[in-house]
């Protein structure tokens, strides 16, 4: 059993929801992100500037999302993340691993069918990726994150 957490600003946390399958807590995750930026009246160049929130995907060397891995939030100062094969849990310190992060803050559809989807990922103020979880930019956001029950 997997639970989606989320930690303001202030670092209060809570449990978001819980599913046996940590995908459709990914998928619950970037939909409450896509609420919380992209559910106002700004235009899309401030949405993408002025996120509030965002919820991190570990990615390969060259940029590809790993699907079977995910942010799993702070143990003692460190960053976490974990690693699902075959069934198998593994969880790793982000701090000691050259490990690329993207930080999803929203979607925008393009068109009334739905099909032509835009994702947006957080961007410093020189429109530059993020790909750490300590950069500075980030800082003071509301974040969200998957944890494994234990037991």
């Amino acid at each position: 059993m997997y639970q989606l957490w989320v930690e303001n600003e202030y670092g209060q946390r809570g449990i978001v929801a819980s599913n046996e399958d940590y995908s459709e807590l990914v998928k619950r995750a970037k939909a409450e992100v896509n609420e919380e930026n992209m559910g106002n009246p700004l235009t899309e160049d401030e949405k993408k500037k002025n996120f509030t929130s965002y919820f991190a995907e570990i990615c390969e060397q060259n940029g590809q999302i790993v699907e079977n891995a995910f942010y799993a939030g702070k143990k003692a100062q460190s960053h976490i993340g974990c690693l699902i094969k075959k069934g198998s849990f593994e969880e790793f310190n982000l701090d000691d691993k050259d490990i690329s992060l993207r930080f999803y803050i929203g979607s925008i559809r393009r068109d009334k069918t739905g099909m032509d989807i835009d994702d947006y990922w957080a961007m410093t103020p020189k429109g530059e990726l993020i790909t750490k979880i300590s950069d500075q930019n980030l800082v003071g956001k509301t974040f969200y994150f998957i944890r494994k029950m234990r037991g």
